[in-house]
């Protein structure tokens, strides 16, 4: 898996600036929404204001109002202006003033006044007519002076990500307690890790030890491997190194005969032995799989005809497809026909009904206690003087645990050996 130096491939300054960034997303959404919303209600608190002042302002002219020297500067705020029925200017309080406008209800209106927008509210009574009105732009500037003073507690959350920084810090102390344990592992370290962490870590804690664990089986399965192997290894080749010497120093021509012909049985022997242990190492190396569709019968009917049996010693009753691997089960039926060629005597007999597939001879059998050990590497029962190492059955029994079928070692009720092996339904 990549990752990236420094500060950028920093799980703390990524969460920190993501806490950081949502926290002043968040601040400017709401400041956005108060400013809307106080822009509203400042609007109708306005235009309240204007109806009120309109209606209130009306009396306190007198009848014979005359406007005086109205102010030339821009209203900033509220501007009026006083007519008759008419139309003639009575008073205003800036210059132009508000035009006059037709009495068409108590309403509001917007019209263009000093080259800006304004609202206006037009109040009469019999003889006179008053046209009080506000800029638009007001609103603005209210909506402006609400931001600027949000605009400082916002500028102030821009801080925020430096406590969550410090919180987010805080929050990992059991990541880097979780990493310090691993890094202080040497590679012979397998035992399960016992770190205290948070329940969204656990699940990687479990994962880690149960790979542990498999990492543990199989180096001490390679182990042991190795070890018997060699074991193995060193009966076969001790006893070709006396045969060789022999037929180096021995004057007798009978001697080295007997000497020549021994040594091409142990390395046979070798050779065999060597074989098995390649081919137990490739399937250790494999994993369970489906395969392809089988049939248990030809595969039988070929391994027979390979080991030079007649065809008659198969029998078939109602077999059934099954999934697997050609090649691996054509190396299981070899290894079963050679164990009971070897060991079994007599005749040798393979049965297939439905899915499952039986190897018999007609040897002696086998103890219980001998039962119970067949299949395990290099086993050979005691007083057992065919040529072999024992690896046969467990051949056959790794090549059963990839296909996912079940093999069973037994005696036959009529005297002999048998060997079942139930394959899974497809």
């Amino acid at each position: 898996m990549r990752w990236r130096p420094g500060w950028r491939g920093s799980l703390l300054v990524r969460l920190a600036a993501l806490v950081g960034l949502v926290v002043v997303l968040a601040w400017g959404i709401v400041a956005a929404a108060v400013v809307v919303q106080a822009r509203h209600e400042f609007e109708e608190q306005l235009q309240h204001q204007l109806f009120d002042l309109s209606g209130a302002l009306l009396p306190h002219f007198g009848a014979d109002a005359v406007s005086g020297a109205p102010s030339v500067r821009r209203p900033t705020r509220f501007a009026f202006a006083l007519y008759t029925a008419e139309g003639r200017l009575l008073a205003a309080s800036h210059e132009p003033p508000l035009p006059f406008q037709p009495a068409e209800g108590r309403r509001l209106r917007r019209i263009d006044y000093f080259g800006s927008d304004w609202e206006i509210v037009v109040t009469r009574d019999a003889q006179r007519l008053l046209v009080v009105g506000q800029p638009r732009d007001l609103l603005d500037r209210l909506a402006w002076e609400i931001a600027e003073d949000l605009g400082k507690p916002l500028a102030l959350a821009l801080l925020l990500p430096l406590p969550a920084l410090w919180a987010v810090w805080k929050g990992l102390i059991p990541v880097r307690r979780f990493t310090a344990e691993l890094g202080a592992r040497s590679p012979e370290r397998l035992d399960p890790l016992a770190v205290l962490l948070p329940r969204e870590l656990a699940p990687v804690q479990e994962t880690l030890n149960r790979l542990f664990a498999q990492l543990a089986a199989t180096l001490e399965r390679e182990r042991r491997f190795t070890a018997d192997a060699a074991h193995e290894l060193r009966t076969p080749l001790a006893a070709l190194k006396v045969q060789l010497e022999l037929l180096h120093a021995s004057p007798r021509p009978e001697v080295r005969e007997r000497a020549a012909q021994r040594a091409l049985l142990g390395l046979e022997r070798a050779e065999r032995l060597v074989g098995q242990l390649l081919e137990l190492a490739r399937l250790d190396r494999l994993a369970p799989g489906q395969g392809e569709a089988i049939e248990l019968g030809r595969l039988a009917a070929t391994a027979l005809a390979e080991a030079g049996l007649p065809a008659e010693a198969l029998e078939l009753r109602a077999p059934l497809p099954c999934r697997g691997h050609p090649a691996l089960l054509g190396l299981l039926l070899r290894n079963l026909l050679d164990n009971a060629r070897r060991y079994g005597g007599g005749r040798v007999a393979v049965r297939i009904e439905g899915r499952r597939l039986a190897v018999e001879d007609e040897g002696r059998g086998a103890e219980s206690e001998v039962l119970a050990r067949l299949g395990e590497r290099f086993f050979r029962p005691p007083g057992q003087h065919a040529p072999g190492a024992g690896l046969g059955l467990s051949i056959v029994r790794r090549i059963a645990e990839l296909h996912r079928a079940r093999v069973e070692f037994g005696n036959r009720p009529q005297g002999g050996f048998r060997v079942t092996v139930d394959f899974p339904p497809t």
